[in-house]
């Protein structure tokens, strides 16, 4: 999952490391037709619910990117290119980590919601916390049940931790 959620990082700082990308980026969404008013959006690697936010706004640009990748020849030379430990950055995201992240987010969503749940309010009580805690509960079991492994992983780890 790392690898994959890097990919897409990486093409996501690729855009908006410069006006000039963002402005062929946005190109791309239009010609994708798209009529989004945001953008994508970097993370910050430590904090889990800037990751799912960045990746829930670049799924929604799947089609962009790849047509990114096949009208800019930067797009994919900024791949090839070592940094100054000498290391290539993952990427261009290939069709399976659009897929991986996908089931991440829908994996991350869960506890979005329920940080926003218990975030908004001055004073949880009782019944708000016993709520969210019983869904995100509820979808970890069914997660650890499923046929989807990287779904089971997640989860597993999770529930060996409470």
């Amino acid at each position: 999952m790392d690898n994959s959620i890097a990919a897409i990082r990486n093409s996501v700082r690729y855009v908006r490391a410069l006006p000039s990308r963002l402005a062929r980026f946005k190109g791309c969404v239009k010609n994708t037709y798209k009529d989004e008013k945001a953008l994508v959006c970097l993370d910050v690697p430590t904090r889990w619910n800037s990751t799912y936010l960045m990746l829930e706004h670049a799924l929604r640009f799947v089609d962009a990117f790849k047509l990114l990748e096949e009208e800019d020849s930067f797009y994919l030379q900024y791949f090839c290119e070592k940094d100054k430990y000498g290391k290539k950055p993952l990427g261009p995201p290939m069709s399976k980590d659009w897929e991986n992240c996908s089931k991440f987010c829908k994996f991350l969503k869960t506890f979005y919601e329920a940080t926003l749940e218990f975030s908004t309010s001055l004073y949880i009580t009782s019944n708000t916390y016993f709520l969210e805690i019983s869904i995100v509960h509820g979808k970890l079991i069914n997660w650890c049940s499923s046929k989807d492994s990287i779904l089971t992983n997640m989860a597993t780890g999770i529930e060996s931790k409470i």
